[in-house]
């Protein structure tokens, strides 16, 4: 991974985004922190959404309510459908 060097904060992101590439890139100014800019990939968008607050308490609540049985499995909707599915017969 690169590092650019910006000097103008008025960068447009068309420049940025060339920097970066396919393998990503650090931007470096004189007074503002870094940032890095990385392409997206599974491991990337897995990592992000695994540190997410949001999703975290969504997951809980979801898993809350599967175990106070609101939810159904995907063994229970198969067996569920099998057993509709032999009664139309």
């Amino acid at each position: 991974m690169n590092v650019h060097q910006v000097s103008d904060m008025q960068t447009p992101i068309g420049e940025i985004l060339k920097a970066a590439n396919a393998s990503g890139v650090v931007i470096q100014s004189d007074d503002q922190e870094q940032y890095a800019v990385l392409p997206l990939d599974d491991e990337l968008i897995d990592f992000l959404l695994e540190r997410n607050p949001k999703f975290i308490e969504e997951c809980g609540q979801i898993r809350q309510r599967m175990m106070s049985g609101e939810y159904y499995s995907q063994d229970e909707v198969e067996r569920l459908l099998t057993e509709n599915d032999a009664e139309a017969r």
